[in-house]
C-alpha cells in the first residue's frame, strides 16, 4: 500500500511538472538566435506572448550556454524591454554583445550589463 500510494504521489508531481514545462514554452516566441563567435554561447531573442517573462508582452534578450537543450527557456535574461521596430545583435569577439533595441518610451525592465566576463551594451 504504502509504495502504491508512494509512486501515485511522484507520477502526480511528473505530470504537474510536465504541465508547468509545456505552459512555459506556449508562452514565448522565439524571434532570433545569435551563436558568439566561438559557438559557446547563444544569445536568444524572445518574445513574450503572455504576462511571463521580465518584459510581459515584450522582448527578452536570453544568454545561454548553445548547447543547453531548452536554453532558451533556462538562460539568463540579460535584457528586457519593450524594443519598437526590429532590433539586431551583434558579438564583438566572446567579450562583448551590442544588442540594438529603440526602446518604446518605457524603461528597460531587466539590464545586466556585465555577465560573466561579458559586457552587454545596448544601442539605442
Amino acid at each position: 500500500m504504502k509504495v502504491y500510494l508512494a509512486a501515485t504521489i511522484v507520477l502526480a508531481f511528473l505530470l504537474l511538472a510536465a504541465a508547468y514545462s509545456v505552459s512555459i514554452f506556449l508562452n514565448w516566441k522565439t524571434v532570433a538566435v545569435y551563436e558568439s563567435p566561438n559557438s559557446r554561447l547563444a544569445l536568444y531573442h524572445m518574445q513574450s506572448t503572455s504576462e511571463v517573462g521580465h518584459a510581459p508582452y515584450g522582448d527578452n534578450f536570453v544568454l545561454s550556454p548553445s548547447w543547453m537543450p531548452g536554453g532558451r527557456y533556462l538562460g539568463v535574461t540579460i535584457l528586457a524591454a519593450y524594443c519598437r521596430g526590429g532590433s539586431g545583435v551583434k558579438w564583438n569577439r566572446h567579450e562583448k554583445i551590442y544588442i540594438g533595441c529603440v526602446k518604446s518610451g518605457e524603461l528597460p525592465v531587466t539590464y545586466v550589463r556585465r555577465y560573466k566576463g561579458i559586457e552587454v551594451s545596448v544601442n539605442e
